[in-house]
């Protein structure tokens, strides 16, 4: 079985590093499994991370609820005021407030 955290037990980090990423986009289905771990990982490990809220999803509307509460504030890297992109944390965003680079 795969570990919520996509970093955990994979190459992620090194792939990541390798592309001098910094910033990273989150998006997936059970909101509260994939998405909420691997931000977490991925704060863990310096990154400052945007998820995108219309591209999460999960079994019901207040696991989705209570999924966006925790990514803004888990424990050591809290961005309870959604701060855009402030360094090494969560912030939410929508997909048509994308832009990369």
């Amino acid at each position: 079985m795969a570990a919520a955290d996509k970093f955990f037990g994979t190459d992620l980090d090194e792939i990541l590093t390798g592309l001098g990423a910094e910033t990273l986009l989150v998006v997936g289905v059970a909101a509260n499994g994939a998405p909420l771990y691997t931000t977490f990982g991925a704060n863990l490990r310096g990154y400052t991370v945007a998820v995108a809220e219309d591209g999460i999803s999960a079994a019901t509307e207040f696991d989705e609820f209570l999924a966006r509460y925790q990514l803004l504030n888990e424990p050591g890297f809290g961005n309870a005021t959604n701060t855009p992109l402030m360094a090494g944390r969560v912030t939410l965003t929508r997909t048509d407030l994308v832009a990369f680079r």
